[in-house]
C-alpha cells in the first residue's frame, strides 16, 4: 500500500468502513476459512488502495499541468507587455505556486524514502540478508591454487574438494610452523 495514504484521513475512514462491511458480508464458513477470508480482504484492500493512489496521482498531475499552463500563460502575457506590472505579478505568483507544489512533492518523496529506509535499512529483514549474501558471494573463495610442482587448482564446490582444500592449506601452513 502506498504509504502516503496513511496520512489521508478520508481514505483511512473509508477503509475502516470497508473492512467492517466486508467482514459482515463474508463471515467464516465451511467454504470460506479465516485464512481465505484474510487473503480476500487483503486483495480487496489492495485494490482500494491502488485505486485511491492512482486517483490521487491523477489529480496531482492535473493540478501540476494546470499550474504549468497558468505559469506559461502569465509568462507569455508578461513577455508580450513587459511594462505591465500586473502581468509580472501574475507570472511571479503562478511560478511561486508551481515551485511550492514541486517542493511539496520533493518533501513527500523524501519522507517516503526515509520511511522505506527505516523499514528496510534498519531491520534484519530479507533485504539485509540479501545484501549479506551478495557480499558473501563476492568474497567467497571458490578455488585454491597449490604451490606444488606441477601447480594444481582445487575447486571448492563439493564436500570432498573442500576437504582436499583444507588438507592443502594445512600442508602449506604446516611448513611455516617448523
Amino acid at each position: 500500500m502506498p504509504l502516503h495514504l496513511l496520512d489521508d484521513e478520508g481514505f483511512c475512514t473509508e477503509i475502516a468502513d470497508v473492512i467492517t462491511a466486508y467482514l459482515q458480508d463474508h463471515p467464516t464458513s465451511e467454504l470460506l476459512s479465516r485464512g481465505q477470508r484474510w487473503v480476500h480482504l487483503k486483495r480487496h484492500l489492495r485494490l482500494r488502495a491502488t485505486t485511491a493512489a492512482l486517483r490521487t496521482a491523477r489529480a496531482r498531475r492535473q493540478a501540476l499541468r494546470a499550474l504549468e499552463m497558468d505559469s506559461r500563460t502569465a509568462q507569455a502575457q508578461y513577455e508580450a507587455n513587459p511594462a505591465d506590472a500586473a502581468s509580472l505579478l501574475a507570472w511571479r505568483q503562478a511560478h511561486h505556486l508551481l515551485q511550492q507544489l514541486n517542493a511539496a512533492a520533493s518533501h513527500s518523496a523524501a519522507v517516503q524514502a526515509g520511511v522505506v529506509w527505516q523499514h528496510y535499512g534498519e531491520q534484519s529483514t530479507f533485504w539485509f540478508y540479501h545484501l549479506a549474501r551478495e557480499r558473501q558471494a563476492q568474497t567467497t573463495i571458490t578455488q585454491l591454487h597449490t604451490s606444488t610442482e606441477p601447480p594444481q587448482t582445487v575447486t571448492l564446490d563439493s564436500f570432498e574438494s573442500t576437504q582436499q582444500g583444507a588438507q592443502t592449506l594445512e600442508t602449506f601452513f604446516f611448513c611455516f610452523l617448523w
